[in-house]
C-alpha cells in the first residue's frame, strides 16, 4: 500500500464519445486501484471538530487523533489567584495552596490527580515523555515584610527532587519570576507547587499574587467614575508542551 503518486490514470481512451470502453479498460483499472490506496492511506472514523491526522509508522496510516494527544499541543494548568505556603518556618521548602485545574482537553500526556496519601491539594501528572514546561510571572505587588516568599517550584513528588524554581525580586515586594524549562519524565510523574518560605510569623503565612487586584478607574457617562478590578481572575497558569 502507498500513496498513488505518479500513477494517475490516462483520459485517452474515455474523453470523447466515439471513444470505446475496451480502450479504456486499463485506465479504470488503474483508477480503482488509486481510489483503494487512498482509502487504505486513511484510518477515520467519525471525525469530531479539531481532530487531527498523524501517520503511524506501525499501521502505515494516517490515523484521526484529537489535538489534545498531538505533541506540541499547550496543556494549559491553573491555580488561584493567590497562592499560600503551608508552612511559615524561613528558609523551609513546603507545599504551597491552591488546587490544579486542567483548563485545556483531557488528554494521553497531562492531567489532574486528586489528594493523595500525603493530603496534598492537587497534583499535576505527566506521562513518560520530555516537556517544555513554562508558567506566567506574578504581577508587580506590594507585600507586607517577609510575606512574598523566596521562590517556588515544581517538585518531583516521587523522586524528592525540585524539577523547576523561580525566584522572587524580594521577601517585601516585587513579584515572582516566571518558571520555564525542560523536564525529562521516564515514568508516569507526579508534579506537585512548592514555596520556600521567607516568613516566620504563624499567623502571616507567605503568599504569591498572580492576581493584579488593583482598583482602577474607568468612564462612565451614566454614573460618572466607577472603581472596579482588573484582572482579579488571572491566577497562576503553567503551558506544558511535550516535544519528545
Amino acid at each position: 500500500m502507498a500513496w498513488p503518486s505518479g500513477t494517475k490514470a490516462s483520459t485517452t481512451n474515455c474523453d470523447q464519445p466515439s471513444d470505446l470502453i475496451a480502450n479504456a479498460r486499463a485506465d479504470i483499472k488503474q483508477n480503482i486501484d488509486n481510489v483503494n490506496d487512498v482509502i487504505d492511506t486513511f484510518a477515520i472514523s467519525t471525525p469530531t471538530d479539531g481532530d487531527l491526522l498523524r501517520y503511524s509508522s506501525s499501521t502505515g496510516k494516517f490515523e484521526q487523533v484529537a489535538a489534545s494527544a498531538v505533541s506540541g499541543f499547550a496543556h494549559i494548568v491553573s491555580y488561584g489567584a493567590t497562592i499560600q505556603t503551608t508552612i511559615t518556618q524561613s528558609g523551609v521548602v513546603a507545599p504551597m495552596t491552591g488546587t490544579p485545574v486542567l483548563k485545556t482537553a483531557a488528554n494521553s500526556e497531562v492531567s489532574v490527580v486528586p489528594n493523595d496519601s500525603a493530603g496534598l491539594a492537587g497534583l499535576i501528572q505527566l506521562t513518560p515523555g520530555t516537556y517544555f514546561i513554562e508558567s506566567n510571572k506574578s504581577p508587580e505587588e506590594t507585600y507586607p515584610a517577609n510575606k512574598l516568599p523566596f521562590a517556588i517550584g515544581l517538585y518531583d513528588h516521587q523522586r524528592n527532587e525540585i524539577v523547576l524554581a523561580a525566584e522572587s525580586t524580594g521577601t517585601t515586594g516585587g513579584h515572582m519570576e516566571a518558571l520555564a524549562g525542560i523536564v525529562f519524565v521516564d515514568t508516569t510523574t507526579t508534579l506537585e507547587l512548592i514555596g520556600k518560605s521567607s516568613s516566620t510569623s504563624s499567623t502571616n503565612p507567605n503568599e504569591v499574587k498572580y492576581s493584579v487586584g488593583a482598583n482602577i478607574l474607568y468612564s462612565d457617562d451614566s454614573a460618572g467614575g466607577t472603581s472596579v478590578q482588573k484582572n482579579v481572575d488571572l491566577g497562576l497558569y503553567f503551558k506544558i508542551v511535550k516535544i519528545a
